[in-house]
Formats: C-alpha cells, structure tokens, sequence
C-alpha cells in the first residue's frame, strides 16, 4: 500500500516487491490496539475542493502485475464492497499522496479514486455512515474496495471482524449539504485530547540543536498559551519523524507531548505556543503544504 511499486518494472524482482510491499492487501492487524477511545467524538472531515495531489494521481499505474487507471472525473461515483483497515504498523508513514498516515485521522485508500476525494462510507451491514478522505492508494487484495484508517473502521464497528461490506459514495464539495449532528460529535475533539481515564505525561521538549526555531525552553512542558496540534501518533517513532519535518520547513518551536489514554500512549505533536490564535493561523498554509490536514488549534 504504501510505496508506488507501480512504478518499479524489473521482471520478476519487481512483482515479488510488489507483492511485499502490497501490505494493506494482507488482511486485518489482529495485534492493533483494542477499541478505547470514542471514536464519536473524533470529528469527520468537511468536504472542500482541494487540488489533486502531486504524487498518487498518474494517468494509471501497475500494482501487482495489474494496471489501475485513475478515474478522471469522480463525480457520481458509487461503489459496493468489502472495506478492510490498517493502523499501528502504518501510523506516521508515506501515503501515496505524500501525506502522513495517522490512525486517528477520518482517511481512507482506494485503488482508482483521485488524490484526495472525500466520500461517504455506508456499511451495509449495520447502516452507519461515515466520511473519510481518500489520501492513499490500495486495497489490492482481492474482492476489497476500500481500506479505512483505524478510527474511521471504529466508526463503522468493524475491528473485531476485520472487513465488512460496504458502499461507498463520491462526495461533491460544491453542493454537498452535511446532516445535523449533535454538537459534540462535530466539534469536541477529546478523545485524543483527554480520554477520561487519560494520564498526562511529560511532554518531550525539542532539543535546542535541532533547527526547529524559536529559542530553547519556548515550547515549554504544559507553558500557557495556544497552540497548534499537528497529529496525534499511536509510534513515538513517528511523532519525531513529524516533529523533524514540521519544525524544519516552518522554523517554530515544536514539543511532543504524549498522553496515556485507554489504547495506550499517544503521542502529541504541537507547534507553539503563540501568542494568539491569529498568530497560530499563520502557520496553517505551511502544514498543508507539507501534507497535513487534521490539524487543529488547542488552548493549553
């Protein structure tokens, strides 16, 4: 899944790195963490024009000895299927697109969709809905349309069986119309901010070696003021790797600030803090250039 093995063609070397790197396409993680956190309260996201990313839209590509073309015009698009999941292994890596995969980000792959879509996913099994933003390429398992992020395969109440039938529906940013919700399941953010049995650790302060700007002791463990959160990583590993790539490109003051919650300890990425909430906007533009979306700004 992650990684264009469609681009590698060197007889059969090339189709058995396909076949390896093909991971999504093995089935359900059963060593994913158990279902902890409420999932509810994670926000889905809005559907907005956006345009196609630079990586993951080729006019087709070869996975697997098979050719998949990119659908040029998704408007109207529905499908039905078997959706599956992926998460631990995968949090904080290369998606096809370019971004970073977060297991508590509403996201999705699917094989022929542009990079990104956003669509409605109905399982036909228990009739819930959810919205997801497709960002990455794959299932290529057999008979699987659709491989879900880790809280939107929550959402949907399939980790325990691992896949469930689906149907899913292109979403049009210029006349979609969201459903009335319930204003916490819209705009609360707890979960991965603080589950009720969560325990605060300290946070991890950015060394004043590594170039991530401002002055040593900016961002300082649990210091007053706004910030803005990056992602929430289930991997320490990954959480350093986005704090590496954030601080560079945007030379500010970045913390990790990890939390134990009910599926173990997730790792926090923050730019801050700032002044004002004007002030932490001005970085937003940044972050979507470097491929991350699910950011949002938090009061500590």
């Amino acid at each position: 899944m992650f990684g264009q093995t469609a681009y590698l063609r060197i007889g059969g070397v090339a189709l058995l790195l396909a076949l390896l790197l093909a991971g999504c396409a093995t089935g359900p993680r059963r060593s994913e963490p158990k279902p902890g956190v409420n999932v509810d309260l994670i926000p889905e996201p809005k559907p907005r024009a956006e345009p196609r990313s630079k990586y993951g839209n080729p006019e087709s590509y070869v996975e697997g000895g098979v050719r998949y073309w990119v659908i040029p015009n998704p408007k109207g698009f529905v499908e039905r299927g078997q959706a599956s999941w992926y998460g631990k292994e995968f949090d904080g890596k290369r998606t096809s697109s370019g971004e970073t995969y977060n297991m508590y980000d509403m996201t999705a792959a699917h094989r022929t969709l542009p990079l990104p879509t956003y669509i409605e996913v109905r399982s036909l099994k228990n009739n819930r809905k959810v919205i997801v933003r497709v960002n990455d390429r794959g299932p290529f398992a057999k008979n699987r349309i659709l491989d879900l992020s880790y809280a939107a395969a929550s959402k949907l109440g399939m980790i325990g069986e691992g896949t469930t039938p689906v149907e899913i529906r292109v979403l049009d940013p210029a006349d979609y119309q969201p459903a009335p919700k319930q204003s916490a399941v819209t705009v609360a953010a707890a979960p991965l901010e603080a589950p009720p049995q969560a325990r605060k650790l300290p946070a991890q302060k950015t060394p004043a070696s590594e170039p991530t700007g401002g002055k040593p002791g900016d961002a300082d463990d649990g210091a007053p003021g706004i910030y803005v959160q990056v992602g929430a990583y289930a991997r320490s590993e990954s959480a350093e790797a986005v704090k590496r790539d954030v601080g560079e490109a945007l030379n500010k003051p970045v913390l990790i600030a990890p939390i134990e919650s009910a599926i173990g300890v997730l790792y926090r990425v923050r730019l801050g803090p700032f002044a004002s909430e004007a002030e932490a906007r001005k970085v937003l533009p940044g972050l979507r250039d470097r491929g991350y979306f699910q950011y949002r700004i938090v009061r500590q």
